[in-house]
Formats: structure tokens, sequence, C-alpha cells
């Protein structure tokens, strides 16, 4: 006998330990490469390097992007779970505990990009997620996102999760 084991190509290590914080004037912004790790079926794709140019960061990882010809990371807002209000990471969706905490996807307009130095390779722009709430005074709590990695051999779903700080000066 012996164990197969299935190997995915390109898959999200979700634990970036990026954080929103709650009342922020503007609502919160983080880029969506700012919140994965990509690893590769190897378990390797070095920790992205951020260089600096202008209003913009770029990762020097674009080899690793464009070799596995990596098309898009999307979220999908409406499948956010949460804990907040005793719910369950997973199970609870965001929209069925508040109305108020919203979290929406722009699929460009990012300053971490993918390719060289000030010059983002073609589909280099992966987006950002924004967070805004009104009217409510809310606690720490967590959200998980679903993200789908579209690439050359097809499109696999990971998560990550965000932790949500208090309301500033609460």
């Amino acid at each position: 006998t012996f164990n197969v084991k299935f190997l995915r190509p390109v898959d999200v290590d979700g634990s970036a330990s990026k954080q929103f914080t709650d009342a922020v004037d503007g609502g919160n912004k983080l880029d969506i490469l700012e919140l994965i790790k990509p690893i590769d079926w190897r378990d390797k794709w070095d920790n992205m390097t951020w260089v600096k140019s202008g209003n913009f960061q770029y990762t020097t990882e674009g080899n690793y992007f464009k070799y596995y010809n990596v098309k898009s990371i999307v979220p999908d807002i409406d499948g956010i779970t949460t804990d907040m209000g005793g719910g369950t990471l997973g199970q609870t969706l965001l929209s069925s505990v508040s109305q108020q905490v919203k979290v929406t996807y722009e699929a460009e307009g990012a300053t971490h990009l993918v390719g060289p130095k000030a010059e983002p390779m073609e589909g280099g722009d992966f987006g950002y997620l924004r967070y805004d709430n009104n009217n409510n005074t809310v606690t720490d709590f967590t959200i998980r996102v679903p993200l789908t990695i579209g690439y050359y051999w097809g499109s696999t779903t990971s998560y990550v999760d965000i932790k949500v700080k208090n309301t500033l000066n609460n």
C-alpha cells in the first residue's frame, strides 16, 4: 500500500495577521496582496518583499505570479462569516449579524502591486477590501473572507481571517 497526496499548484496561507480598526473616517482599506501569503505545491513562494516607489509598493516576487499565471484573487463578499455577536467563523454570515458593518471589494486601486519596481505586470493590481461601519459601536471580532484564486490550471478557494479592532476610543 501507499499514500497518495494531491497537491494544488497554487494555494494561499491566509494568516497574514492584518486587521481593520472600526470607526476610521472614510473606512479602512486593506489590499488583497497584504492579506495573503501565496504558496505553491512545494510550500514555497518566499515571503513577498515590497519595494516602495512613490505611493505604491511592488512585490519582487512577480516571477511566481507570472509563472503560475495568477489572473485573479477575488473575495466572496456575500460569503464572509464572523464570530461577531457569538457567531461561528465559517458558519455565521456577517450579513445575518449586522447590516451596519459592511465589507466591500474594489477590483482595482490597490497600493500593493505585482511587478518589477515602479511597473506593475499586467493584471498585477488585485484590488482591495474596504471595511465600513455606520452607527454601531463594536468590540473586537473576526471576519473570515473566502478568496478565489484564478490561475493557469483553474481556480481554488482559500480563506483569510481578519481581526476587526474595537471602535476607536471605546
